[in-house]
């Protein structure tokens, strides 16, 4: 970890990644519940041993630990889009030019892909039979639920539902 460390310039976050698959793959090997020790013993003369701990692993030395150009919107910064999305629409529609329409699905889709937590693809591929009711939040007739039929993990997988509680309103 040293030498990838100091030679290669790999990032902290990309060693600590490394660490963590280390550390699952030593836990998997030294669990009694398999017979991977007494096969280790067999094969090799010795066994399994945990090599990652907290005091030789790579920690977290702040919150955000990417470039600073993608770091996350703060929710100061994220309240002044939507603003500026929604108020781009009254000043175009009060000016009487057609851009209104396309500035009000922009808005719109700013707000779903946000509120529901969608990747670029899984917004691009939605259609309006993926939103339905959801029972916990009544106030929002049939589209308090919304199930991302195109999501990332679902080869074959079940569809992912992504729901507006109550208690996410107004956050």
């Amino acid at each position: 970890m040293s030498d990838l460390r100091s030679g290669s310039g790999v990032a902290v976050s990309t060693l600590r990644s490394h660490q963590a698959a280390i550390r699952i793959f030593c836990d998997f090997v030294c669990d009694p519940r398999y017979d991977w020790v007494a096969v280790c013993e067999r094969l090799f003369g010795t066994h399994p041993i945990q090599l990652c701990f907290g005091w030789n692993a790579a920690v977290h030395s702040s919150d955000y630990e990417g470039r600073p150009g993608r770091r996350a919107l703060t929710r100061v910064e994220l309240q002044g889009f939507f603003d500026h999305a929604d108020d781009e629409v009254v000043r175009l529609r009060h000016a009487g030019t057609k851009g209104w329409l396309p500035a009000q699905r922009d808005a719109t889709a700013f707000t779903v892909a946000y509120a529901y937590g969608l990747r670029r693809r899984e917004f691009q591929m939605l259609d309006l039979e993926d939103f339905g009711p959801n029972p916990h939040a009544p106030e929002f007739g049939g589209n308090g639920v919304l199930y991302v039929r195109w999501g990332k993990a679902t080869k074959g997988g079940t569809l992912r539902s992504s729901a507006l509680w109550p208690s996410e309103r107004g956050a």
